[in-house]
């Protein structure tokens, strides 16, 4: 294939490679250190760059094909396959729920398309696996040098949400993990293969990189980087027939697993840096917790105190525990839409549709709301985003790379020394990285996902040039004599260009303003948060936590009713949002639409389970109707579930208190007082509680007296109403317990709630507590 001819800016070329394919090599050089500190989230910078970077890329790659008047393909089959299940993804926009809220993801999967398409079909000369090893280097090294820098004491690289251990450039230590795991067998392969001071380049970035990576690693990604590096070289060895085992792809192999293995192991055994042994705000779930402790926790100045807020980020969660959970989300979701999926960010839309409140794991959080952003398994997001039909095309796309390194192994490549010895850097890169997709989101990590598909794109179209291993892997001319095909490509390109970037910067400049927003609230300053949220909003109206964030504000400065237009805005987005979902009946209850109240009550006891505001409003809408034998049986529920001890006795002494008085029953409430009395610690408090016990004697005395017809002595006669003392602040209560697909009592109560409430007459409207 000739070169394009020169004297155009956008078609000209460097080393013979074209300006597309140079803009896709510095995407890949640049993505680690897109690091933009204003962000809450560091993936919102790296998505702009992956989506405009690859937009201009597009732009110049179709100028180019029009220029050159022809297009040379490697593997159109592998390509088609890649765009067929690009085009699937985007699709399913137009049955997500929010269309607006799954167009990031789309639009990453066409940055990432374009970046393969460019590689596979170049306008100039195809970029060679140093060309590219290069530019994954230069990135290997800006995380590394970032990463050491946070070691030594290096601050300002994450303002909002700092995330335990050294984790550089990326939001948690298994985001980096994630990158290293890709990105090393590939600067391995470069350093075996290149001479002079590129040698030296690339000792430089695998040291830098090993360091970084030794520092933040887990044993199951030890594990997996080892163990793929071994049965990579076995396997190039095999496949290509060669009769010297002991060849250096195999000794690279053992070279680059000892020196990963050593280094590692002084990050992950020695105290070299602080890592992480349980759930924190920065690393997990987002924090919850019941109103009638908010305002406590407010104080305005610089320091974290109030991480009680939708922060946008993805945590990253350190108990292995999790997966089980996880796991058993996405198979319920996915039997919910089976074939075609929840369509585009469908995960976060409708996570909480799916609750399995009997996994040992969640039944007793109390302090976290465990909602996923990611499900940290890129099979499982794509199943049920794209249900059965995408992730078949994606297993497709799998198998037609898979068929190029096999092919490759066996073919022309695999007889070289330098040609295995580049399969085995590739196909570890990629075997280990399909492997890690599913115990990280590997894909929705723009730095591994760029590398990935890069390594995918590389590897077919080194085979395809050394020829010998198939028509599948061959290369072909497209449009030779036909002068529509190269306008109608580049057209097809340049317009996919302009609908990506679009929405793109608008998205990355929603996300800044939400970053401020975040910042601000997370240190209590939240008037000045408000008009950044609705900036934010307005921007890009597509996350239903930003307007709940604003009216969460307004109710903590005390302008409870400003914030009721967000509140139903973000009820809209996120209709299985506990927290919004409890925060919309409450705003219910304040304007005496206790039906509606109820009915978003009992939604947000069923998504969020353990969410303690849910609760409080739930039982205030029945103290409203004079439920309160339903509030009992509410209370009975919570007292079932593995509630904290001071939220479990709070509660244990609401319910002695209801049944003293609103349900008349002194035994009972006896009963409750008694356990309360051993649950509570010494001190004054436990002496109010045996004063109750003995009050309850009295009534259950006189009770007693009352039946049997006799009379009443004095002490008996003066017992009014039971004073709740110092634990009557207002009835907040927490939710069923599920079993497999047993309904749970409280789940049977809530059902008869929505199935009565409209013929029961709204009575008791003077109470709202």
């Amino acid at each position: 294939m000739q070169p394009p001819e020169r004297g155009w800016m956008m078609s000209r070329e460097i080393n013979g490679l074209s300006v597309s394919t140079l803009l896709v090599l510095a995407m890949t050089a640049v993505m680690p250190l897109a690091v933009a500190t204003g962000f809450s989230n560091f993936e919102r910078p790296r998505q702009l760059v992956l989506v405009v970077m690859a937009g201009l890329a597009l732009v110049a790659w179709g100028i180019g094909v029009i220029r050159q008047g022809k297009l040379s393909v490697a593997s159109p089959g592998t390509l088609m396959l890649g765009l067929a299940f690009t085009g699937f993804a985007g699709l399913s926009l137009i049955w997500s729920a929010v269309p607006l809220a799954g167009a990031p993801s789309v639009l990453v999967w066409l940055g990432l398309a374009a970046l393969f398409l460019v590689l596979l079909a170049p306008v100039g000369r195809g970029a060679g696996f140093l060309d590219w090893a290069t530019a994954v280097g230069t990135g290997a090294i800006g995380a590394g040098v970032l990463g050491l820098y946070e070691l030594f004491g290096g601050e300002g690289l994450m303002p909002v949400w700092e995330p335990v251990g050294v984790t550089g450039g990326f939001d948690a230590m298994a985001f980096g993990t994630a990158y290293y795991v890709v990105a090393l067998p590939v600067l391995i392969g470069g350093l075996a293969l290149s001479k002079g001071l590129r040698r030296w380049f690339f000792a430089a970035a695998l040291l830098l990189g090993s360091l970084h990576l030794g520092l933040i690693v887990d044993g199951t990604a030890l594990l997996i980087l080892v163990v793929t590096m071994v049965g990579a070289a076995i396997s190039v060895q095999l496949l290509s027939g060669d009769p010297e085992f002991g060849g250096r792809a195999t000794k690279l192999a053992m070279i680059g697993t000892s020196i990963a293995l050593i280094v590692a192991a002084v990050g992950l055994f020695g105290p070299v840096a602080e890592r992480p042994d349980r759930p924190t705000p920065a690393v997990d779930l987002p924090r919850t917790l019941d109103a009638q402790d908010l305002e406590s926790l407010i104080r305005r100045g610089g320091e974290v105190s109030w991480p009680y807020f939708a922060a946008d980020r993805t945590e990253a969660p350190l108990d292995y525990r999790y997966r089980s959970y996880l796991n058993s989300v996405a198979r319920g979701l996915w039997e919910k839409e089976a074939m075609v999926g929840h369509g585009a960010g469908g995960w976060w839309l409708n996570q909480t549709d799916v609750v399995h409140d009997g996994d040992p794991l969640v039944s007793s959080i109390f302090d976290r709301y465990p909602a996923f952003r990611s499900p940290h398994n890129d099979y499982a997001r794509i199943l049920v985003e794209q249900g059965a039909l995408g992730f078949l095309l994606f297993l497709l796309f799998l198998a037609g790379i898979a068929t190029a390194l096999i092919g490759g192994a066996r073919g022309k490549l695999g007889q070289s020394e330098e040609g295995r010895i580049e399969l085995w850097a590739l196909s570890t890169a990629l075997i280990a990285g399909a492997v890690f997709m599913y115990y990280a989101p590997v894909l929705e990590l723009s730095s591994s996902a760029v590398v990935w598909f890069g390594a995918a794109a590389v590897a077919v179209a080194a085979v395809c040039r050394a020829g010998g291993a198939g028509r599948w892997l061959s290369e072909y001319e497209i449009g030779e004599g036909s002068p529509v095909v190269p306008y109608a490509v580049a057209l097809v390109a340049v317009v996919t260009a302009v609908v990506a970037v679009i929405p793109a910067v608008e998205h990355a400049r929603s996300a800044l303003d939400r970053g401020h927003a975040d910042h601000l609230m997370l240190r209590g300053h939240m008037a000045e948060a408000i008009p950044l949220y609705k900036s934010a909003h307005e921007r890009y109206p597509a996350y239903g936590e930003v307007p709940y964030n604003v009216a969460l504000a307004h109710s903590m400065l005390g302008d409870f009713m400003e914030g009721e237009e967000a509140i139903m805005e973000a009820l809209e987005l996120r209709p299985y949002d506990a927290r919004i979902l409890s925060h919309a009946a409450l705003v219910d209850l304040r304007n005496q639409r206790t039906s509606s109240a109820l009915e978003r009550g009992s939604e947000a006891l069923r998504t969020g389970p353990n969410y303690l505001d849910g609760y409080e409003v739930y039982t205030s809408a029945l103290y409203r109707r004079g439920r309160d034998s339903d509030i009992g049986k509410v209370f009975e529920a919570l007292l079932e579930r593995d509630l904290p001890d001071e939220r479990r006795l709070k509660v244990r002494l609401r319910y002695a208190s209801l049944l003293a008085n609103e349900l008349d029953d002194p035994e009972a409430a006896k009963e409750q007082y008694e356990l309360a009395h051993q649950e509570h610690p010494p001190g004054p408090e436990r002496q109010y509680i045996a004063d109750s016990i003995s009050e309850m004697d009295k009534r259950i005395e006189r009770q007693r007296l009352e039946e049997a017809g006799m009379p009443i002595p004095p002490e008996l006669q003066d017992l009014g109403p039971h004073m709740h003392g110092p634990f009557d602040h207002h009835h907040g209560h927490d939710h069923d317990h599920e079993q497999g697909h047993v309904p749970s009592p409280l789940e049977h109560l809530i059902e008869e709630h929505q199935q009565r409430d409209d013929d029961v007459v709204d009575g008791h409207d003077g109470h709202d507590h």
